[in-house]
Parts: C-alpha cells; structure tokens; sequence
C-alpha cells in the first residue's frame, strides 16, 4: 500500500475479514472507479447510456492498473476530480468539497499529485476564454474562483503526516522516475512508454500522421459546409456524426492489427480512444474548449515516460469523445424515432459491454503469453501467488532472513509478517533507488548468493514461478550444492541454505522430475468460461514449471512439459519454448516433425520458422553422418523452400551429392553456397570438411 497511511487502515480493517475482507476490497475499489467514470462523463455532458459504454471501455482499458493497491483509489478520485471541474455544483459547496476531496487523496496515494495538476489545468484554460461550461449550459467559473480552489486543493494536500515533503515529493518522483535509468530496469512499470510502440515500422507511422492532418483539416471543412451558399444543400451529416465515423475508420487498424507492442487488448483500446479524441481535439480548439484538449495532451505528456501512466489516458479521452457520442446519439434520436433510437442504443452497447465481459471471462485480456495472466475468480490463486510455499514455510518453522522477487513481496508480507520480513515488495516509493539498484544487479541480472547472504542474513529463498524475473536466481540456487530445493508447486519454490539447523530438512530435497509428475495429475487447464464460448485453455500458469526447469538446468523436463501442454493448450509461443528447450537438450532434430506441425498452425511466425530450419540442418547432419544422403538432400530443399538465402542448405546438398557419387551436382552447389556466403562461413566450413575440402579444392577453389 505504499507510504499513505489512509490506505494501510483500509487495508488493515478489511484484513480483520481475512481473504473474503480483501477480495472485497479489490472488488470495491474498482466499483468506486467505475462509478466515478460514469459521474465524470454525466458532468462532462454524457448521456446515461454513453456513461455505461465509456465505462465498460475505460474498465477495458485500465485493467492493467485496476489491482488491489491504491493506485485504483486514485483513479476513482482523479475522475472526483475532473466531475467537479465543470460540474453544476453551487459554489459555497464546491469551496469546500474540492479540499476535502484533496485532503482524503493525499492521504490515499501519491497520485494525488494529478488531482492539483487538472485544478491548475482548469484555472490556466479559464484565465485563456474557456468555454467549456458555457457549452454545457452551466455558469462558468470566473479565474479568481479557479485560483481559489487550486489554492485551497493544493493547501489541503500539505494535511498529510509528511507535510510540505509529501506535497513535493510526488514530484520529484514523477521528474525523476522517467529518466532513472536503475528504477526503469528494476521495475517493468517505470519503463518508457514508447516502448509500446514497438515494430509501428514506416505504414503504421504514415498512418498516425495521417490521422493528425485529418484532425487538423476537418474544422475547415465543417466550417465550409456550414457557411450557406445559393444552390447548395445542407450537409445530410452533422460534423459530429462525420468526426466519429471517420474516428471510428482511423481507430480500427490499431484494434485490429496493431503493432507488437501493443498486442495487448488494454494497450489496443487505450490507444484506439487516444487515435479518436485526437480527431476530435482540433473542433474544440476552434470552439475555445480548451480544458478537455489541455487534460488529454497533459495525461498523454505523463504517460509518454512511465508506462504506469498509460491508465490515465482513457479516462481523459473520454472527455472529448463522451460528448461527441452524446451528440451523435441525438442525431440517431431524431432520424429514427424514440422507439428505434433506444434499439440502437441498446445494441450499442451490447457492442461495447459484452465484449467487455467476454474478454475478460474468456482469459484473453493479455494478448500473448502471460506468465501471470489475469485471472477470474474469488479468492488467491494459488496457482499465481506463493500460497503453498507461504504455508510449507509456517508449517516447517524456516528459519532467517527470506530473498524474494518484487512481485510475490505483498502477498508474502500479508502471508508471513511479522515473523519473517519480505526482501522487497511493491512498496516502490518506500524503498531507495541505490536498493532498487541493488535487487536489480544482485537477485535479478547476476545474483550474488554469498554476498546477499553476508550482507542481509538470508537463509531462505521464496520463487514466484509467474515470474521471469527469478530465472537467473534458479539457476544460480539449482547450481549451488549449500542450496537446496525443500518445496515446489505450481505457484512456488522453496530454496534453504544448507547447514546444521536446515540438514535434516535439505536431506528431504525435491527430485524434480518426480515432483512435475505429481504436479502434472493437478493440471488445471480449462479457462474460466468454456471454449466453445471462446475461452483460451490455459497455457500459463501451468506451463510456469516447465520454465522453472529451463531455469534449473532441466531443459529435458521442460521439453517434457512443453510436449504434453501441447496436446492441451497449443501456441506458437509454446512450440517456440519447447524448440529452445529441445535444443539445449540436444534433441532438435529429434523434435522436428512436432516444429514442423506448429508451423503449419502458426505459419506466419518468423522465429518457428528459424527453429524448424535450425532443425532440419540437425536432421540433415545425423542423414548425413549414418549415410543417408538422399533423406539429408530431402532435408536441404525444405531448409531452401523455408528460406533460399543462406548458404548452409547448399553445403548439405553439396555433401549429399558428393556421397552419392554426383560430383557435377556436388560442385554446382558449391558454387551456390558460395554466391550466399556474405561472411564467409560457409568457405571456412568447406575447408574444414573432410567431403568439401578436396572437392572445391579440385575445382580451382582457394584453399
């Protein structure tokens, strides 16, 4: 819960009813969230049914964010906020409404930091001729009312028990954060957001351009069509209905094909809304609405550094296209008819809400392969968190000191504290950056067992299997003989350090290949909702132990792992790790005809189509060495048909032919492996091989 005293209560009095009290917890905030968008939009000129779709899209697009920490609080009270901005609210209450609201915020979470930047935004557009109220058919705020009320939200921020530090700090935080190179590489969610924009390559980026000129033009042209002229129709389409059809058209690429980073559905959606307020940004420039377009630029100016930020996109978004929808939906109203118009309306959205529903029920809110994929259900999931282990630490009576990863830290300190302390948790802001530097180099990147062990006492290792974070930390404990293996399921992993008090329980020490058989009659695959309605069978978090054996140096049981998942929950990221594990293993060739099969699933994928090529050369090898050149020559023109560029596949065909006693074939695709040869490889392969070398060197080739 951070460093905000207000949150740890909540917390602490709902913990009193045990898992139910916090499920609760997690389930209301998102609740105040929800009702706090609605209210937002109502104030912003919406209509009941526009607020219920802007909803469901902004539930859609901030589930990455909506998780039982105060951050979810916070967007609740943001949208408190930005409601309150132009809300129809007397005066006299509003004075002190607004501090009372930044009083509780400052308390909550750090973000309130936010609540005074839309209170400055709004005074800076109101000094500047806004007429955003004045649209909305309420009396505007004069700027010594908006100076007061900034005034008074950022006096009610220093009520907290940090002061004028706490009212600081969260910007020095949010100045820094972007640019710390140690807080980017420690936690996922201080990255820069454009890595999101990942593989946009020269169409897409055309594209986004395109739309802002289009945005940039479009007031002219409503301009134009408006002003009346002699023999001229009035235009059949209100510029609102133009603006979001034309919206709607330059949002689909990014729903449908968007970029890879951006495969996730949340990130899609955000990104969407973002391509259709930007359309409409430009009108309400022209129509001096000036506080919507200032609070889009200013969220989307935060969310370029942190990825974290990326959730208080749609919510501003929602500011210029709830309107827009509203007013759409009155054209709709009056072509058609009351009667016809709520049919509309209520297919509308049946569009926006099921699909909401169904996204999340049927596990496909995360694009990919998600080692912690959100998941649908009351309760902890133990096959996401370190239930078992957590309960196998209590039972055992582990001693010392505990090493963890900085996403199993909250639930372990709920779990074990105060008897054990947690190494790190997801209390980002209480910890300094040098710590962060330091889990980062020494658990995460190049663990250091000895030097942790000396310099914190740690005895005891907890690994949270949905983690990738914790591979090099397996692998550094699997290959140490004073560590041992005492606990493994599918949510966690127990390591103690072996000595006089942990002996008799480091002799009960996992056999790993048994304990992934016992593990495998407990497979629980099957999504939430069933897969003819469109449910994904559950590759993750299952498959967290075929990684956990990867780790471990046990690339055999994870090929084991992959090759049995397969048959259940097939998927390309799937085959690509079983590949990889065959290799390490040295079983690819042996693997081929099961890579062969996923990419005929999955033909479009580049790195399948590597591993299947990588695979034949091994096949074509083994033909080769047990003199079967005309099954290794077979082999050759398949790698060719995958792909005709390197030289490697005309070696084989090469050699083949020379085994088989055709040497004019042989010294023909010799001279094809040479016009391929960009590096060089393949003239110091010929050299070294016994069939080759005297073959090309017959044939006038440089030795």
């Amino acid at each position: 819960v951070e460093d905000k005293w207000l949150a740890c209560v909540a917390v602490a009095l709902l913990n009193a009813g045990g898992e139910g009290g916090l499920m609760a917890y997690q389930i209301l905030l998102c609740v105040a969230a929800a009702c706090a968008w609605y209210g937002m939009q109502r104030a912003w000129g919406a209509s009941p049914r526009v607020a219920v779709a802007g909803v469901a899209l902004a539930l859609l697009a901030c589930a990455f964010r909506l998780e039982p920490r105060p951050d979810t609080a916070s967007h609740a009270l943001l949208a408190l906020v930005l409601g309150l901005a132009v809300a129809d609210v007397p005066w006299r209450r509003l004075r002190w409404l607004v501090p009372l609201v930044m009083a509780l915020w400052a308390n909550v979470h750090g973000y309130f930091i936010n609540g005074i930047l839309v209170l400055a935004a709004a005074a800076a557009c109101t000094l500047l001729g806004d007429r955003t109220e004045t649209r909305l058919g309420r009396v505007p705020r004069t700027p010594a009312e908006r100076l007061v009320l900034l005034g008074l939200g950022t006096g009610a921020c220093l009520l907290q028990p940090q002061g004028w530090r706490g009212v600081v700090y969260p910007l020095w935080q949010l100045a820094n954060l972007g640019s710390d190179a140690t807080l980017q590489g420690a936690i996922q969610e201080f990255t820069p957001s454009t890595t999101l924009l990942a593989g946009m390559g020269a169409g897409r980026t055309v594209l986004l351009v395109s739309v802002a000129l289009t945005a940039l033009i479009l007031p002219v042209l409503a301009r134009r069509a408006a002003t009346p002229r002699r023999g001229r129709t009035p235009p059949a389409l209100p510029a609102a209905v133009l603006r979001q059809g034309i919206a709607v058209a330059a949002a689909l690429p990014w729903l449908l094909a968007p970029p890879a980073g951006l495969q996730s559905v949340p990130y899609r959606v955000t990104f969407a809304l973002l391509v259709m307020a930007v359309i409409e940004l430009p009108t309400l420039l022209v129509q001096r609405r000036l506080l919507a377009p200032t609070i889009v630029a200013g969220f989307t100016t935060l969310a370029v550094p942190l990825v974290r930020n990326v959730a208080l996109v749609p919510p501003a978004t929602l500011l210029v296209l709830a309107p827009a929808w509203t007013e759409c939906g009155a054209w709709v109203r009056e072509r058609l008819g009351m009667r016809r118009a709520r049919a509309v309306a209520a297919a509308a959205l049946l569009v926006v809400v099921l699909p909401v529903v169904w996204l999340r029920l049927s596990d496909r809110m995360n694009a990919g392969m998600v080692r912690a994929p959100l998941r649908t259900g009351w309760g902890v999931d133990a096959e996401r968190f370190p239930v078992g282990a957590a309960d196998f630490i209590v039972r055992e009576h582990l001693p010392g000191p505990l090493l963890n990863n900085f996403d199993s830290g909250g639930y372990l300190l709920y779990r074990l504290y105060p008897d054990h302390r947690v190494f790190i948790a997801g209390s980002t802001s209480m910890y300094p950056a040098s710590f962060l530097a330091t889990y980062r180099g020494s658990v995460v990147t190049e663990p250091r067992l000895d030097a942790l062990r000396a310099t914190y006492g740690t005895e005891m290792v907890v690994i949270d299997l949905a983690s990738p974070a914790t591979a090099a930390l397996v692998e550094r404990l699997s290959a140490a003989s004073d560590w041992a293996l005492v606990f493994l399921d599918t949510g966690g992993a127990v390591f103690v350090h072996v000595d006089d008090r942990t002996q008799a329980l480091a002799a009960r020490r996992v056999d790993l290949g048994a304990r992934l058989r016992e593990l495998a009659a407990t497979e629980r695959t099957r999504p939430a909702l069933p897969v003819a309605l469109g449910g994904v069978p559950l590759v993750f978090p299952r498959f967290n132990l075929g990684m956990f054996a990867f780790a471990a140096g046990r690339p055999d049981l994870t090929l084991r792992e992959a090759r049995r998942l397969w048959d259940v929950a097939p998927h390309e990221d799937l085959a690509l790790d079983e590949a990889e594990a065959a290799r390490r293993a040295g079983l690819l060739a042996d693997d081929l005809p099961r890579l062969e099969a996923a990419l005929a699933a999955y033909p479009a994928s580049r790195d399948l189509r590597t591993l299947v090529t990588l695979a034949l050369a091994f096949h074509a090898d083994e033909r080769l060495q047990a003199g079967a050149p005309r099954e290794a020559a077979d082999d050759a023109r398949r790698m060719i048909a995958l792909d005709p560029a390197p030289c490697g596949p005309y070696l084989v065909l090469a050699k083949a032919a020379a085994l088989a006693g055709d040497l004019g074939g042989a010294r023909r695709s010799l001279d094809d492996a040479r016009r391929r040869d960009g590096d060089g490889t393949c003239a110091r392969s010929i050299r070294a091989d016994p069939v080759l070398g005297p073959l090309a060197g017959a044939a006038g080739a440089p030795s």
